[in-house]
């Protein structure tokens, strides 16, 4: 199975293949296909979220009209249809988007106006519930330098974390927030949790993948060849690092996965069949 894409949905996988996206859940060995609405190309799938009705997957792609302006599509597993959604001016359509964070039901996105400002990178949301786009909280810190690792995570189920890596100095800087995220973006205070700045550090290529536990950062990443590796660091240094001879195509996609008994959801069309079966 040839992929695109891969994204950790905060217990299920969504696999994006070129003519549409599978949603995984390989702890439990269930899937469901997820077909694309047309043959529309440049589409992207975010990411999967839900209300208190069904989950849902939200995609985007350029408008025909506005290029710069992206028009968004939302699927309903429980209907098994897209919905159109055209952002309101200003909520996010033009805002250029980084790397997606599914927490709680609700899409979270690392976003910037201009990415040579640091001062310009803030999260902004997608409610499910009331279809908007929100700017939700602001980062600790952005981009200075063309290259610069940041990646947002989920921190221990209910928080974010923020990893930073600067390609010029090659210093790692991990933030978390201090309290569980909920509505409130205001609420949200970061707090540094660790920094690495040991000479041994790797070059982080090609949007890495993290975990942390206690006091250690897992990192996996790629190395300027795009061999994969895993990496352990702690105590502002270097622990070990392991290269990944199972894959053998260079650059793999990868993220963070930890196992969960979250049934995949499907859609009536799917269940009646089964019943049918």
């Amino acid at each position: 199975m040839e992929l695109t894409n891969l994204v950790d949905c905060n217990e299920l996988l969504l696999c994006v293949r070129k003519k549409g996206a599978v949603v995984w859940n390989p702890w439990l060995g269930e899937s469901t296909w997820i077909e694309l609405w047309s043959r529309l190309s440049r589409i992207k799938f975010q990411g999967i979220g839900y209300d208190s009705k069904t989950y849902k997957l939200v995609a985007n792609y350029p408008g025909i009209k506005y290029p710069t302006f992206d028009m968004w599509k939302i699927y309903e597993f429980a209907s098994n249809v897209w919905i159109n959604h055209e952002p309101e001016p200003g909520d996010g359509g033009s805002i250029n988007i980084q790397n997606v964070v599914s927490l709680n039901g609700t899409l979270y996105w690392v976003c910037f106006h201009d990415e040579t400002d640091p001062l310009c990178y803030h999260i902004r949301k997608f409610d499910f519930s009331s279809g908007l786009f929100i700017r939700f909280c602001d980062l600790p810190c952005g981009r200075n330098h063309d290259g610069d690792a940041l990646v947002l995570g989920v921190f221990r189920g209910d928080r974010f974390s923020l990893l930073k890596q600067c390609k010029v100095t090659k210093k790692i800087g991990i933030w978390v927030t201090e309290n569980k995220i909920n509505e409130n973006g205001a609420d949200v205070v970061w707090m540094n949790f660790m920094n690495f700045s040991s000479p041994d550090l790797p070059d982080l290529y090609s949007k890495p993948s993290y975990f942390i536990e206690d006091k250690r950062l897992v990192v996996c990443s790629c190395n300027d060849t795009g061999r994969a590796w895993i990496y352990i660091l702690g105590d502002n240094k270097l622990i070990s690092k392991t290269r990944i001879d199972c894959v053998v195509d260079p650059w793999p996609l990868h993220c963070t996965f930890i196992p969960s008994l979250v049934p995949v959801p499907r859609g009536r069309r799917e269940e009646l069949a089964e019943l049918q079966v």
